[in-house]
């Protein structure tokens, strides 16, 4: 058995994401191999089908996903770039929600968030995944943006 580093629940060894919050579970089983190669890494980064970036109108700004995800959207997420775009006035979570890929598709999560989350003004519901196109507008709290999906192709030929 292996715990959830989020919400402390147990889950059967080899999960990939938590039944209860939905967190990934490999993160913490590659954090414990620290055997892993340049290609195990190559590799990670071509499951990764597309540079992903944020739009943010209100402040008219791109951002770009650092590496291939998951990526935790909110205030508490120094990492981001996006968190320096967040005000206090927008409502946004200090963990909102997560974004990642699967089957080289992109989802997006609400985690539990107490403003909410929506694509294309649908309101999400906590913990159910959502798949996400290259267009589709994000509303967390009071901030939005728009989620464009760069395909490595075109930012490997434009440095």
């Amino acid at each position: 058995m292996i715990r959830c580093p989020v919400c402390g629940a147990t889950a059967l060894e080899g999960s990939l994401y938590c039944s209860e919050c939905g967190s990934p579970l490999w993160e913490q089983e590659q954090a414990h191999d620290e055997t892993t190669s340049p290609q195990t890494e190559t590799r990670l980064l071509d499951a990764c089908p597309a540079q992903v970036q944020l739009w943010l109108e209100r402040d008219d700004v791109t951002v770009d996903l650092p590496g291939s995800g998951p990526w935790d959207l909110g205030r508490a997420a120094k990492s981001l770039p996006l968190t320096a775009y967040i005000r206090p006035q927008d409502g946004v979570s200090r963990r909102h929600a997560r974004l990642y890929w699967e089957n080289d598709r992109l989802y997006l999560v609400d985690l539990g968030s107490t403003n909410g989350t929506k694509i294309n003004g649908q309101r999400l519901q906590p913990w159910q995944p959502v798949p996400v196109r290259d267009g589709d507008v994000v509303q967390m709290g009071r901030l939005r943006f728009y989620v464009h999906l760069i395909p490595h192709e075109a930012t490997e030929s434009n440095p």
